[in-house]
């Protein structure tokens, strides 16, 4: 992750906008972040498992939250490990007495990394406490899983606008919500406060890449006037959550010409970072 840390920033760009619903105030928590790492031990026998200084903090407030509100989204920048903080938390639940986890994500690919994850914390994926499910098999399955969950995880939750998710929080009244994203906002500017009470946000990219924990970077974009630019501004439909739609992109984008003139590019900038990290290393 540190392999370019020496390079350069020409362009550092984070987008982290909140659009909140009308007439409802989001309660941001505040960062007090300490250096050293915290040891997690789920149980006798189990891996201990040491978080980062950031994820410790994180997982304390996210506890603080809880203690007033039911549903709390936490903001993490890619990379920076969302997906440990989520399965800590879940061995931490368990440990606490509570029984039923759901976890749902929008992909089958997450659902296995996810899985992997949590087992990685010594915690059980046979006896039936923790649920790791795409929302697509959920939406078909509900009246097939029985036992109703006291804790609902959403991995990437800005797709948490979408019908087939809100649809959880009245399907699970009873349960506690935590989303985990990197991107508390979507394209139709809508917000999530009418689904989360709470946003818990960790360090910016800058100050992640400042303590060393993500690399810097170089921003390259399309050119304005560009032939991309101009078939990105033709796409026309959108989704529930505001974004564009896929088989629309792929049908406007997933073309020869496009891909031929983004491989060239990647060859040119990749190349030229490469050569410039070589050079950092000599």
């Amino acid at each position: 992750m540190r392999v370019l840390s020496n390079l350069a920033v020409k362009k550092l760009c984070f987008c982290s906008l909140l659009f909140p619903s009308a007439g409802r105030k989001w309660n941001i928590a505040g960062t007090n972040v300490r250096s050293e790492p915290l040891s997690f031990v789920k149980s006798a026998g189990a891996k201990t498992v040491c978080l980062h200084d950031y994820q410790k903090d994180i997982m304390r407030r996210l506890s603080e939250e809880w203690l007033t509100h039911r549903s709390v989204m936490v903001q993490m920048p890619t990379g920076t490990g969302k997906t440990h903080v989520l399965a800590a938390v879940v061995s931490s639940f368990l440990t606490d007495g509570k029984r039923t986890v759901w976890i749902v994500a929008h992909r089958r690919e997450l659902v296995a990394q996810i899985e992997e994850t949590v087992a990685k914390y010594g915690t059980s994926l046979t006896d039936g406490c923790i649920r790791v499910m795409s929302i697509q098999w959920l939406t078909r399955h509900y009246d097939d899983v029985v036992e109703k969950p006291e804790l609902v995880i959403i991995d990437e939750a800005h797709h948490a606008q979408a019908r087939t998710y809100r649809i959880l929080w009245s399907r699970c009244p009873e349960a506690k919500f935590l989303g985990l994203t990197a991107t508390p906002c979507r394209m139709g500017r809508s917000g999530f406060t009418d689904l989360f009470d709470s946003l818990v946000c960790s360090w910016s990219v800058a100050e992640f890449i400042r303590k060393g924990w993500l690399s810097s970077f170089d921003y390259v974009s399309i050119r304005a006037n560009s032939r991309e630019q101009r078939l990105i501004d033709s796409l026309e439909k959108r989704g529930a959550d505001g974004d564009y739609q896929i088989r629309e992109m792929n049908d406007v984008l997933n073309r020869h010409t496009s891909i031929e003139r983004l491989y060239r590019s990647v060859l040119e900038y990749a190349d030229e970072i490469g050569r410039a990290s070589c050079r950092e290393r000599v």
